[in-house]
């Protein structure tokens, strides 16, 4: 079937090969179409679709008090197709299924240790069932690293939230640095589209 248009492939061809050619229209966004030749690898690599992901991390120590809060970025190191609207706020532009891979330095400053950490997601103010990830702090004066990851369904101009609540306002989301000579972030999320 390679180099046909689709208009002239056969009811019985339902695999795209690698060597096949395929043509697509592209629009310039004023009605104007070009084309272009894609091979049947490029469209499996996904190369005509650019996929929405972002890393956002945030260089600042975080405490949440009695009450749950969102975690909050202050810095994105890659984005395409999903930006960090605030500080809390992650907004994708294309709807799909969503990784969240999330990571968070945790520090017990002078509480007792028997008393849970949680985390979880909210899209558009509204939790996400069966989204709770919660922990039991470290010692006191001591810290350790939390990581989890959630898949979520979203759709164009969703924003998502990752909220802490913590059991004792001694229990904090801290940065380090002194001891590798580079940042360790007090918390990071990296999202990407999946499908």
């Amino acid at each position: 079937m390679a180099n046909k248009k689709i208009t002239q492939l056969t009811a019985s061809s339902f695999n795209l090969a690698a060597i096949d050619l395929v043509e697509g229209s592209i629009n310039n966004g004023a009605g104007v179409y070009t084309s272009k030749k894609l091979t049947g690898q490029q469209v499996f690599d996904g190369t005509i679709v650019s996929t929405p992901y972002i890393s956002a991390y945030s260089t600042t120590n975080q405490t949440f008090g009695a009450g749950a809060a969102p975690v909050t970025f202050d810095g994105t190191g890659f984005s395409n197709f999903i930006t960090l609207h605030t500080t809390d706020e992650l907004i994708t532009s294309q709807a799909g299924f969503y990784q969240l891979d999330f990571t968070a330095t945790i520090l017990n400053n002078g509480g007792n240790a028997n008393y849970n950490m949680v985390f979880w997601l909210q899209i558009n103010g509204i939790n996400v069932a069966d989204s709770s990830k919660f922990m039991n702090a470290p010692t006191n004066g001591h810290h350790i690293s939390f990581g989890t990851s959630w898949l979520v369904q979203m759709g164009v101009s969703d924003f998502v939230q990752i909220i802490c609540r913590v059991g004792k306002p001694e229990f904090e989301l801290i940065t380090e640095s002194a001891f590798s000579g580079v940042l360790t972030p007090s918390a990071q999320v990296i999202m990407k589209r999946i499908g």
